[in-house]
């Protein structure tokens, strides 16, 4: 059978209770400094993340800084294209006009019975956007 236990006396109580209480005090001081690195930690990446938001704002503003300056180019070349559009309809226009004026000049020499035919008195001037001229000079 079982040997029957001596009972506990007071010194041995306070010491198991003082194990106990070191322990708890130990664990507790260690819980402690564990919650202390995690907020360091937690607050470290916090900073980290705020220095990330900062840069990247700084380059969303330098990207958003070249495209402004791409589209306003954009917009002046878009206009330019217009321009030089119009004025090559303009121009074609007159290609036109100035082929037509010539071949009546050729019917009108091939039907003439003289030998030669005299244009000279013809001259052609041309205005185009933005109030320059072009003279087309003699025919």
């Amino acid at each position: 059978m079982a040997s029957p236990q001596p009972a506990n006396t007071g010194s041995d109580g306070d010491l198991r209770y003082a194990n106990l209480d070191d322990r708890k005090r130990k664990r507790m001081i260690s819980n402690r400094e564990s919650a202390r690195r995690s907020r360091a930690k937690k607050q470290q990446r916090l900073d980290e993340l705020l220095g990330e938001i900062n840069q990247l704002q700084n380059d969303n503003n330098k990207i958003m800084r070249k495209i402004d300056g791409a589209t306003q180019v954009f917009v002046g070349v878009a206009s330019q294209n217009n321009v030089l559009r119009a004025q090559l309809s303009e121009l074609t226009d007159r290609l036109h006009s100035l082929n037509s004026v010539l071949h009546i000049a050729q019917e009108h020499h091939s039907t003439s019975t003289c030998s030669s035919i005299d244009i000279s008195h013809l001259s052609c001037v041309y205005r185009y956007g933005g109030g320059r001229k072009l003279d087309g000079g003699v025919l």
